[in-house]
């Protein structure tokens, strides 16, 4: 297990949290391709390899990927897996992929080579949530982690800069495909809002249920051509 500390000056450390037990974590060698969100992808496949090669990933069924099961974040994005082939100690073959899961869509092109893999599943001795206030978002805070060898003032520090990606709304998904109206060639967009608190009651009845995301403001980038570049 780990403790976390964290710091604003560097020099005076608070404790955040302690997990006892060792989590799920890994690394994958090569990038995972981009894919589509809203399918399943048999395409691709990433090979993990856990720390802890006594640790164990295991195939569940469809229905209980889409219920949140065998998640895991691999660098930006949270995918889920329906398969796990073990391949070696400690090493598996991930496969029947669903990708950009919990609003991480954006994340599913930004794969690099070496990126951690950290199984989100896990009980609570071994994954943690550490809350924090509106206020600390945009603030750089000094952290140290120590193991039960680790002294706190042998461990290394690090940086980390709140960003509150865990408050921002998830991106809207659009309802109809562009319209161009024939006399006055205008463009009609609309999209479906997604909360991220309810997600899964978006449409009661027709109508479109908020909870406590209720200022709607959007932006909307319109492209050239399927690049996005211009």
């Amino acid at each position: 297990g780990a403790s976390l500390y964290n710091s604003r000056d560097n020099i005076t450390y608070t404790g955040k949290t302690s997990l006892p037990v060792a989590g799920k974590v890994g690394s994958v060698a090569a990038a995972l391709p981009n894919a589509n969100p809203v399918v399943w992808d048999d395409t691709n496949t990433i090979t993990v390899v856990l720390y802890d090669t006594t640790q164990i990933l295991s195939s569940v069924t469809d229905t209980d990927v889409l219920n949140g099961k065998n998640f895991a974040l691999l660098g930006n994005e949270v995918i889920g897996f329906a398969t796990a082939t073990l391949i070696a100690a400690g090493t598996y073959t991930l496969s029947r992929l669903v990708r950009g899961r919990q609003g991480t869509e954006w994340a599913c092109s930004t794969h690099t080579t070496n990126e951690k893999f950290v199984f989100l599943n896990s009980v609570a001795t071994t994954l943690g949530r550490v809350p924090y206030a509106s206020s600390d978002i945009g603030i750089v805070e000094y952290y140290k982690v120590t193991d039960p060898i680790t002294s706190i003032a042998n461990a290394v520090a690090f940086t980390q800069t709140l960003q509150g990606v865990a408050v921002k709304p998830w991106a809207p998904v659009l309802y109809a495909p562009l319209r161009n109206i024939p006399s006055t060639n205008d463009v009609t967009l609309s999209w479906f809002h997604r909360s991220r608190l309810n997600d899964a009651n978006w449409m009661v009845g027709g109508v479109i249920v908020y909870d406590l995301d209720d200022t709607h403001t959007y932006r909307v980038n319109i492209y050239s051509d399927g690049t996005y570049t211009t």
